[in-house]
């Protein structure tokens, strides 16, 4: 299940059919499911909320790196429901700004090449 996840992860037929309110999921501010039984813990010690947001984070790391899309494309693109929500949500799990991020990672990127 997990190479099924990460291929088909932002194809909106496949998680159309998996869930219905597909969009529901994946927004930042939605309470996170309840939590697994005391008695029975996530094999990775993370919930599916935990799971989810950090592929949502690397994703858009990748996006913001790898393509010349705004912050609210990129967050569009992910299920953002607008640019304040994703530049939010992005900043509260990697602790910056998703346009400081890309400065600094284009930075870095051009310093180790020349």
């Amino acid at each position: 299940m997990p190479v099924l996840f990460r291929a088909s992860f932002l194809d909106p037929a496949t998680v159309a059919a998996a869930r219905p309110d597909c969009r529901a999921w994946r927004l930042p501010l939605l309470p996170a499911p309840s939590p697994a039984p005391a008695s029975r813990p996530p094999a990775t010690g993370h919930g599916a909320k935990t799971f989810i947001d950090e592929r949502l984070v690397l994703e858009a790391k990748r996006l913001l790196l790898h393509s010349s899309s705004t912050a609210a494309a990129i967050g569009d693109r992910l299920g953002s429901p607008s640019t304040t929500v994703f530049t939010r949500f992005f900043r509260h799990r990697t602790g910056e700004t998703p346009a400081a991020f890309r400065a600094r990672a284009r930075l870095t990127a051009g310093a180790a090449d020349g």
